[in-house]
């Protein structure tokens, strides 16, 4: 368990090194697929709001993988919330990197249902890793997962979700209208 944590905020560290977590669609925030279609906006997200993508497979073990992210050696955690339209569908999720030990990470795989949640993946890298990049990958082929808020944090857990806009940030209160008076 990873605490209070919600689609709609939580308590710990606020950061996310994805780009544009929550458009997998326009390649501003640089989601690169291969054997995956993207529909845009196709369903309700976990917050209500019409804007979680639909990611389809059209080959076994399709994938979306995030921009690489450049940092150095620790532990890293990728964490999306995923479901399905109907019935399950099996997934994997993986962080891999270039110049770090491993440069191909350990996929968690999961199975996802109906209801949102939030899945995640933990890597610790060693070496001189110079990019993370983040990926789903869906098991079948012609297989549908709907995917919402995409978040890569330092670190052992997945942590207080941020919402990102083309590139990776830390969390700006401006954005949310919250008033942060220390």
């Amino acid at each position: 368990d990873y605490g209070l944590n919600s689609p709609f905020g939580g308590f710990g560290v606020i950061s996310n090194m994805v780009g544009d977590s929550e458009s997998f669609d326009n390649g501003f925030g640089g989601w690169i697929t291969s054997n995956v279609t993207i529909t845009a906006d196709a369903q309700t997200s976990p917050i209500g709001i019409v804007n979680a993508e639909e990611l389809t497979s059209t080959a076994a073990g399709g994938h979306m993988r995030a921009e690489p992210y450049a940092n150095s050696a620790g532990t890293t955690t990728f964490s999306i919330w995923v479901k399905t339209n109907s019935g399950t569908q099996p997934f994997d999720l993986r962080i891999d990197s270039t110049g770090g030990t491993p440069t191909t990470g350990t996929a968690a795989s999961y199975t996802a249902t109906t209801t949102w949640k939030r899945y995640h993946v933990t890597e610790t890298f060693t070496g001189s890793p110079s990019e993370y990049m983040p990926r789903i990958i869906i098991t079948n082929n012609s297989a549908t997962i709907v995917a919402w808020g995409a978040q890569l944090v330092m670190g052992s857990q997945p942590g207080a979700y941020a919402k990102t806009y083309g590139s990776s940030s830390a969390f700006n209160p401006s954005d949310t209208g919250l008033s942060v008076n220390g």
